[in-house]
């Protein structure tokens, strides 16, 4: 039987073996090329191959049938991948038997194999209805295990900062109106987790070997100055704060609000945490934070608006003299740049 894979290539059955066929191309016609016909061969599965023969019809004898594989070939040929997933039927010859013959033959090799899941008998019987001799079908299909999604963490209030894991920040971006630094009060929802929709599932080859799935990876939430709820789907506010959040959960860390503004009478301010000034910090009042320090008003030296974080780069850049403002970045308390 002869199958035309190629608009220059043929296969024969032959009385001594299997014959090749390289037709010359027509003008205008793309030829095949030699990598690619040695890879079709090989992936014929038959038992040895004469690639010298082939070299030959591919160089210099164009029409011309060599025979490329000595002896009568098995009507066909049953191989499962190396991974047990699939199952490929290749079909040689089959012009002696009848169609029903051959398909019970065909899912008898099957089951030699040890083919048992998987079976996609419709394209056994369209491989048969074609004539798809000397082509590799795929005729079964494991499933693949399915991994479990991992967790995450959802963020219901906009965060003052987000603290990464080398230990560096993200300023959120905001309009000047916006406030640098979120207070939330206690019991104030911080922090959720959130799994994905969908859920691992076991697979299976085609040899009806179980592939065993795992779990996606879970979210432990956890804060300083926060608690979780029991079921340990929700992080909470344990104190009132700075909201700064992390790949896990959030942070309340300490906070000093001052409602109005701030002179210089009382000396300077300090304060172990951040600073929120919501007016303004008049001619000779100082403020020495270990956290971010905001200014809502004027500042000493013609400022209308100041952010500064204590482990990073301003939010903002500033203009002008905020010698006013101090930021202890780990024992360094000089005057900011």
């Amino acid at each position: 039987m002869t199958d035309k894979v190629n608009s220059t290539v043929n296969l024969a059955q032959s009385p001594e073996g299997l014959t090749l066929t390289l037709q010359p191309t027509k003008e205008g016609e793309a030829d095949i090329a030699y990598p690619e016909l040695v890879g079709y061969l090989k992936g014929l599965g038959l038992p040895s191959i004469d690639y010298g023969a082939v070299k030959l019809a591919y160089k210099r004898e164009r029409g011309k049938p060599l025979l490329i594989h000595q002896g009568a070939l098995e009507p066909l040929r049953v191989e499962v991948s190396q991974d047990e997933m699939a199952a490929h039927l290749i079909l040689y010859d089959y012009n002696e038997e009848a169609p029903e013959a051959l398909l019970s033959r065909i899912l008898k090799a099957l089951e030699e194999q040890g083919v048992k899941y998987g079976l996609k008998r419709e394209a056994v019987e369209e491989a048969l209805a074609r004539g798809a001799s000397f082509k590799k079908v795929c005729v079964a299909e494991g499933r693949p295990a399915r991994e479990g999604g991992d967790g995450g963490v959802h963020y219901p209030v906009a965060p003052s900062r987000l603290e990464l894991d080398d230990g560096q920040s993200i300023e959120q971006m905001r309009v000047w109106s916006d406030p640098l630094i979120v207070v939330v009060e206690p019991e104030a929802v911080i922090a959720e987790k959130r799994l994905e929709e969908s859920s691992d599932q076991d697979g299976m080859t085609v040899t009806g070997q179980p592939l065993v799935s795992s779990e996606g990876a879970d979210v432990v939430l956890k804060g300083l100055g926060a608690k979780c709820s029991e079921d340990g789907k929700t992080l909470v506010a344990s104190q009132k704060g700075q909201l700064i959040v992390h790949s896990q959960g959030a942070d309340v860390g300490p906070v000093e609000e001052i409602e109005g503004d701030l002179d210089g009478d009382g000396g300077a301010l300090k304060v172990e945490g951040s600073v929120v000034v919501r007016g303004a910090v008049r001619d000779g009042a100082i403020i020495r934070a270990t956290g971010d320090v905001e200014v809502w008003g004027d500042l000493w030296g013609g400022w209308d608006y100041l952010c500064f974080s204590s482990n990073h780069r301003p939010a903002r850049r500033l203009r002008g003299d905020h010698r006013s403002v101090e930021v202890d970045r780990g024992g360094d308390n000089g005057d900011l740049p």
